[in-house]
């Protein structure tokens, strides 16, 4: 009698492995997806603050007023102050632009509007919602914008 070795898998270890690695990558999926609407709330908020670091920088570079102006609730606009009109310098929509639906944006009754001393005028609490709770943003006179979770 010949002496056969074994080489490679047996079909049952094969559908073993595959099985364990599908049950781990149903888990992971889950996990990611559970993080995700968090994330999305961290990344706006992250993107309006420095857009608003931006405005104040602007109006002191450029010697003239900025303001953010809520365009919706899931949009806001940073404008730039001529004449006695305002226009849009930077346009950001939460859905169309980064493709983040459930992220709203609330700024209380007042429009801030940077001046190039660096202060701010209607200094505001700006909330930003989503499923993964609220976080806020705030800024006063003295022209300080401070993330509150």
């Amino acid at each position: 009698m010949k002496n056969l070795e074994k080489n490679g898998f047996t079909l049952v270890e094969l559908l073993v492995t595959i099985g364990l690695f599908i049950i781990i990558t149903g888990i992971a999926g889950y996990s990611f997806n559970q993080y995700i609407p968090g994330y999305r709330l961290r990344s706006a908020t992250s993107m309006v603050k420095a857009n608003l670091n931006q405005a104040r920088y602007l109006s002191a570079r450029n010697n003239v007023q900025y303001r953010i102006f809520s365009g919706s609730n899931t949009s806001y606009h940073i404008q730039r102050q001529s004449g006695a009109t305002w226009i849009n310098e930077i346009n950001t929509d939460f859905i169309n632009d980064y493709n983040w639906p459930g992220i709203t944006i609330n700024i209380d009754n007042n429009n801030p509007i940077f001046h190039p001393n660096g202060r701010i005028e209607n200094p505001t609490t700006i909330t930003l919602s989503g499923s993964a709770g609220s976080i806020s943003i705030s800024m006063s006179t003295l022209g300080r914008i401070k993330v509150e979770r």
